[in-house]
Order: C-alpha cells, then structure tokens, then sequence
C-alpha cells in the first residue's frame, strides 16, 4: 500500500514515463532528451542550488566551482545522448549499457592487468606508475564555465583556480611516465592545448612532433594569444 503523501508523485511519476514513451518513437536518444526536458535538468539545477544555499557571497570560488561541475553534468548527458544515438532502439540501448557494466564488473573482479580510467577527483591519493591524462583541451580542462561564467562584461577567472589544482592533482600521480592529450577540433571548432600544459612547462606538439598548437591553428595560420590570459606555474 503507498502511503497517501506519496501517491500524487509516483502519479506524476508515471504520467512523465508514459509521455516519454508515446513521444519517443522507441528512439532512445530521443527518450534521454525528453527526461532531461521534462524533469532531470531540472532536477541537476535544484540539486545544485543546495550547495549554493548558505554560502557566504564572498565565497566566489567555491560557487564557480559548483557551476563548472553542473556544466559537466550537462556535457555528460550530452555525449549519453551521442551514444545513445548509435543504437537502433531503447531495448538495444538498454542491452549494450548492461553489457557495459557487466564487462567493467569482470574486470575489477579478475583483476585484470588493464587500464583503469578515473576522474581526477578519484585519483586523488593514488599513484600509478604510468598515467594519462586526457581531453587537455581549452574548454574542457579547464572546462570553459571556470572562465566564462558571465555573458556580459569582463572574463571572470575565479573558477580556475580549482581547475589548476585538479590539473595538478593529475599530473602528480604518475610514478615513471606522464602521457598528455589534447584535440585540435572539438565539436566543429578549432580547439587549443590547455593552458595547464604550458603553465607546466612543456611544449606541446602534434603527432608528428611539429605543430604548437599554442602557436598556430589546424590550417597552419597563426594563433593570437589573448591579453586576458595569464600563464602562472603549475608547480611553482
């Protein structure tokens, strides 16, 4: 029996699952956007605002960072509904997500001498004798709402700090070698190397050794570095 002050919620409950079901056409890219529309993004928004709730207004960082980690909730959804896409139905989605965990569960089961991915924040206290550190890209590392948190005025930095101090959480994990990664295109744009590799004092290059990407575009033509950008140390 449900209790009373429960039932006008499961009942909401129930009538967004049938909607879903009856607009998405057994598409599941389609089912994700449409939870997301109708609750879930929602629901990240009020989630977050708990932590914001209480907080001193000079507290400015600690906010920012909260901000950056909702935006990379949203992009994580994003690239759930680019994977979603690849499955022909809901039922096939569902399978190869199951397949999924049930390979990740084999693995840490068997202990198996494979590559184990983590955030930077799980890494946190461990070492690995090699260590990749990937998507070292402006605008993902450090994630561009660090930066770029107001839509009109001046460029507000305060949110890097806390991208600085993961960056240097992940480049010091690493017992014997330090392998860094960053694109040159994301999603259709021309993307550059993360400042965190220049503020470590490396010097970036392509696959073939050649290009800076600090200094020049895909197409070869010079890059203009910004003013508003400062190159601090990483390990100073």
């Amino acid at each position: 029996m449900i209790p009373a002050e429960h039932q006008l919620a499961i009942k909401d409950f129930v009538a967004r699952i049938k909607h879903v079901h009856a607009h998405c056409n057994d598409n599941p890219a389609e089912a994700i956007k449409l939870i997301r529309q109708l609750a879930y993004d929602a629901y990240l928004r009020h989630s977050d605002g708990k932590h914001h709730a209480g907080q001193d207004e000079a507290q400015e960082s600690p906010i920012l960072h909260e901000e950056v980690k909702l935006e990379g909730r949203y992009d994580e959804l994003d690239e759930l509904i680019q994977i979603a896409k690849r499955h022909r139905n809901i039922s096939h989605f569902l399978h190869g997500m199951i397949k999924l965990k049930e390979q990740a569960e084999d693995t840490s089961k068997h202990k198996r001498d494979c590559v184990s991915l983590i955030t930077v924040h799980k890494a946190k206290g461990l070492e690995a004798a090699v260590v990749f550190v990937m998507g070292l890209t402006e605008g993902i590392f450090p994630h561009r709402r660090s930066y770029t948190l107001t839509e009109d005025g001046p460029i507000v930095l305060s949110g890097i700090a806390e991208e600085r101090r993961l960056a240097y959480v992940a480049f010091t994990r690493t017992q014997k070698l330090l392998f860094l990664s960053c694109i040159l295109r994301y999603r259709g744009s021309d993307a550059g190397a993360s400042r965190f590799v220049q503020e470590a004092g490396l010097s970036p290059s392509d696959e073939d050794g050649v290009l800076n990407p600090f200094l020049f575009h895909r197409d070869g033509s010079l890059r203009k570095l910004s003013p508003l950008v400062t190159t601090p140390t990483l390990f100073g």
